[in-house]
């Protein structure tokens, strides 16, 4: 049995992978967190005039 031919570049091309990856990861948190601030920014628009007066909530 032969031994398979060892390439020292591969862990540096893992390495480019897995900070591929994380970079990909990162982008898209932040995108969605963006998305998420933006439509609660533009869609929740209540304001103290909005709320019914007679609304009370008691602790107990």
């Amino acid at each position: 049995m032969t031994e398979p031919p060892r390439y020292p570049a591969a862990p540096v091309g893992l390495a480019a992978q897995v900070e591929g990856y994380t970079t990909a990861f990162r982008w898209a948190a932040a995108l969605l967190l963006l998305g998420a601030v933006v439509a609660v920014g533009v869609l929740i628009k209540v304001t103290r005039d909005d709320l019914p007066a007679e609304m009370v909530v008691h602790a107990g």
